[in-house]
């Protein structure tokens, strides 16, 4: 078993390293990539929800698009000032193509031909994103929760117990 002076010694030689010369607490920059990861979760959340809440809206003017279903992009950079890998995330345009219905009587409907153009969202897609999303979640959750432990461990050592 290490020494608990042992532990707080190589705690303190890890908190020297950093990429820009600085001291980094590398628990900070694991709470940071934890914070940059649920607010990417979040807006993979609301994206998810957004597709899916319009899954059958289509237009009104003649000939015109849909609801275009939307895929989230995510981007993994590392912040210069910490050092902590965070998540750049943002939207994309789905480039299915749009299913297309005979609806002449619709008013969304091309006036020649009588075709409606159906959103190119796929509802049990969505939901499975949905899914997927709502479990990284629950993960991130329990990460938040060692990251809180870990600290609660470092406070220990700190004061000798």
């Amino acid at each position: 078993m290490i020494p608990r002076r042992a532990l707080l010694f190589l705690f303190l030689l890890a908190l020297s390293h950093s990429s820009a010369g600085r001291m980094v607490d590398p628990l900070y920059q694991a709470r940071q990539t934890l914070n940059s990861a649920l607010v990417s979760n979040r807006f993979a959340e609301k994206i998810n929800t957004e597709n899916i809440v319009n899954a059958d809206t289509v237009s009104t003017t003649p000939g015109g698009d849909p609801y275009t279903n939307k895929l989230v992009v995510v981007r993994q950079v590392r912040n210069p000032q910490t050092g902590a890998l965070e998540l750049e995330t943002g939207t994309t345009a789905d480039k299915t193509p749009y299913e297309l219905e005979y609806n002449p009587q619709h008013p969304g409907a091309d006036p020649e031909t009588g075709l409606l153009k159906k959103p190119n969202v796929r509802p049990q897609l969505a939901l499975a994103n949905a899914k997927q999303t709502a479990l990284q979640t629950a993960a991130l959750s329990q990460v938040a929760q060692n990251i809180k432990f870990m600290d609660m461990q470092i406070v220990d050592l700190m004061k000798g117990q």
